[in-house]
């Protein structure tokens, strides 16, 4: 087995365990309860923890289609416009858009190294 099989087959197993976790944890910290662990979840604006990731979800693919359309990159929207709409901290925005302009810099790599640009 080489190493790109191995890669290929422990990094959903790891990120399994590690959304397991995520989930678990709470509940064995309410010492069980499912209801309690879930009400402390909740956050203070009413809505469910799952909300937020999921309408961030959706907002990055439209986001995705606009910056590709405008010739800008990702992290230029990015970061001014999920720091304005969005309840994250503006150190977890700030770092996701690095790794929103260095997924663009690898996309793009190639097809510039082809027609040697880069």
């Amino acid at each position: 087995m080489n190493t790109a099989t191995k890669v290929r087959f422990w990094g959903p197993a790891v990120l399994a365990v590690l959304l397991v976790l995520c989930w678990a944890l709470p509940v064995l910290a309410s010492g069980g309860d499912v209801a309690s662990a879930a009400a402390a979840a909740m956050p203070a604006d009413g809505h469910p923890w799952w909300f937020w990731p999921t309408a961030l979800l959706f907002f990055c693919f439209i986001l995705g289609i606009i910056a590709v359309l405008a010739g800008v990159g990702g992290g230029v929207l990015f970061v001014p416009l999920v720091s304005g709409f969005f309840p994250f901290h503006l150190d977890f925005v700030r770092g996701a858009g690095l790794l929103v302009a260095l997924a663009g810099a690898l996309a793009a790599g190639p097809g510039l190294l082809k027609r040697n640009l880069a």
